[in-house]
């Protein structure tokens, strides 16, 4: 594993932002081999007590965080990117409908279920505008998530879009915990999995 991550670059090693790989490399620690090599109390006070024995046994090869397989991802999301701006609305529901049916589909193959769904649009000024809607039960059948879609859709034209032309893109997210997703910023609790 040590050989594998030694000559990789220090800001692949995972937990290294930016300020910290700039802060490593102003050290002259410029790989992940340079950071395993050097003595632990150097790497502390380089970039901190906790962070840098955390950063060190990482490049070392070293994680203690359990090992999940089968862990279902917490959030699932589905992009279009029109070629031009787009003004055509049968195009834009075109569009939401081939989402809404991919995001669906994943969910079904996943045994998973959506508590609601967030509809995300980039308008032409490169403003984004967003609208999030709790199913009313959570669900993976593609006609609850389009009917969420649409709703969210037509919240956004009449608030905000039909002044503007529309981006270039559409995403649809969901976001949850355990076998159900929720796209809720703040989710009291978790929604459970209905046979």
């Amino acid at each position: 594993m040590t050989a594998f991550l030694a000559p990789l670059p220090v800001d692949a090693l995972y937990g290294v932002g930016a300020a910290q790989a700039a802060t490593l490399r102003r050290y002259g620690l410029h790989t992940i081999g340079a950071l395993a090599a050097m003595p632990e109390d150097v790497v502390c006070r380089v970039v901190g007590g906790k962070t840098g024995r955390t950063l060190r046994q990482r490049a070392r090869g070293i994680d203690p965080r359990a090992v999940v397989p089968l862990r279902r991802p917490e959030s699932t999301s589905a992009r279009h990117d029109f070629q031009r701006d787009m003004l055509d609305p049968v195009l834009i529901r075109a569009a939401l409908l081939d989402l809404v049916a991919e995001l669906a589909e994943r969910l079904r193959a996943r045994g998973q279920i959506a508590c609601g769904l967030t509809l995300s649009v980039r308008l032409a000024d490169s403003a984004r505008v967003e609208r999030t809607r709790k199913l009313p039960t959570p669900s993976g059948h593609t006609e609850d998530l389009r009917t969420a879609v649409w709703r969210s859709w037509d919240a956004l034209r009449t608030a905000r879009l039909d002044a503007r032309r529309v981006g270039r893109r559409r995403v649809l997210r969901t976001r949850g915990r355990g076998d159900a997703l929720s796209v809720m910023r703040i989710c009291k609790s978790p929604c459970r999995r209905f046979a």
